[in-house]
């Protein structure tokens, strides 16, 4: 589950998720009770790229959350998040984002990937937007390799069920990585999580 802020990924084996009976939470405070071993990592749409002071690129974990957003929501986000580099390489329809009143400003989206981002590690606007994604589909094949190679199960033997916000978008990057031979999208995985609180 890719959304805005986080990235969130647990196995299910034989139609049961893995389960969890000691698991720390913020501040390292302890929980001793059963629940779904989900894995999180700050990766969603909103996380904002940046270097480093050794010029290293780095996304995440860092959000702009919902306000102001991303540069493309036109709610006053000045940062590089991968939902824009997602926009600047053509992934998204930038007519099909909900909740902003006017088309995202893309010569605002490219200015920055290349002031922020490109300028410093000799890209383009284009390519630095490339390179986020390429970062943030580390992390995502990362906490992937987490919850199943790391606890002994191979990624081959099992389905990549992708929802969210932004899952679908590297599902497939995430399978072949991984080889995992088969992704499966939910008619709505923006609100699938809803749907499963409902």
């Amino acid at each position: 589950d890719m959304g805005g802020t986080s990235f969130d990924v647990a196995l299910i084996l034989d139609g049961q998720p893995a389960i969890s009976h000691d698991k720390d939470i913020a501040y390292s405070v302890p929980l001793r009770v059963p629940m779904i071993d989900i894995h999180t990592i700050g990766a969603g749409g909103g996380s904002i790229a940046r270097l480093n002071a050794a010029g290293i690129l780095h996304v995440g974990p860092e959000s702009a959350g919902a306000k102001p957003g991303p540069i493309c929501y036109g709610r006053g986000g000045r940062r590089p998040t991968v939902t824009d580099a997602n926009l600047l390489l053509g992934r998204i329809n930038l007519e099909s984002i909900p909740g902003i009143g006017s088309n995202a400003d893309m010569e605002a989206i490219e200015k920055v990937f290349e002031e922020e981002l490109g300028r410093n590690l000799g890209l383009n606007a284009v390519n630095a937007a490339a390179a986020v994604i390429a970062v943030s589909a580390n992390q995502l094949a990362g906490a992937i390799r987490l919850v199943s190679i790391e606890r002994g199960y191979d990624p081959r033997d099992f389905a990549l069920f992708a929802f969210g916000g932004g899952g679908p978008l590297f599902a497939t990057q995430m399978a072949r990585e991984l080889g995992i031979p088969k992704v499966l999208v939910p008619r709505y995985p923006g609100i699938t999580s809803a749907l499963g609180c409902i």
